[in-house]
């Protein structure tokens, strides 16, 4: 088996076992409704990282278009790249249904369903996962996590697993 094989087949190994462990779904037992702030302070800001108490990689985006609020992993799925910036305005407001862009690849995410129209499908690589026995992992880098926003009495509030903050957690991770 080429390199290249062998490291795939490691990732689809790690990946079919996070996904037995449930740690691609969440902690659904943990999850609570965590408030993140006052509604008229966040929707002045388009877009905003929101900091998990569980490390940066848990941490979330949370977008405010026209008035509505959404929340989406801070990170994207294809190589980490960072889901709390804006890349491109008109993509986030403009289109029918809101996206999040990725800065170093530019792949978009619905922010209501974290698919993406493009993903891994304009690259070389889904070429040969396409080809090959690893198309579930096509279809992980493929989808950004969402997560349930409510506005009550005047605050925003997150569905998440950890605890939420506006300011960074003094963490190593």
């Amino acid at each position: 088996m080429s390199s290249l094989a062998t490291f795939f087949a490691s990732l689809y190994d790690r990946a079919h076992t996070l996904e037995q462990e449930g740690r691609f779904k969440g902690n659904e037992e943990n999850k609570m409704w965590r408030q993140i702030g006052p509604k008229n302070k966040l929707s002045i800001q388009p877009c905003r990282r929101v900091y998990s108490s569980a490390g940066k990689l848990c941490d979330i985006a949370l977008y405010c278009v026209h008035g509505k609020f959404y929340a989406i992993d801070a990170r994207c799925p294809h190589l980490g790249g960072p889901l709390d910036v804006i890349v491109d305005l008109e993509e986030l407001t403009e289109m029918p249904v809101p996206h999040a862009m990725c800065p170093w690849h530019l792949f978009a995410y619905n922010l209501t369903n974290g698919s993406s129209p493009q993903g891994l499908k304009c690259t070389g690589l889904s070429i040969y996962l396409r080809f090959w026995w690893c198309n579930p992992i096509v279809q992980l880098l493929q989808k950004v996590d969402t997560h349930p926003v409510k506005v009550q009495n005047g605050n925003v509030y997150v569905l998440h697993e950890t605890e939420l903050s506006l300011q960074a957690y003094e963490t190593d991770i």
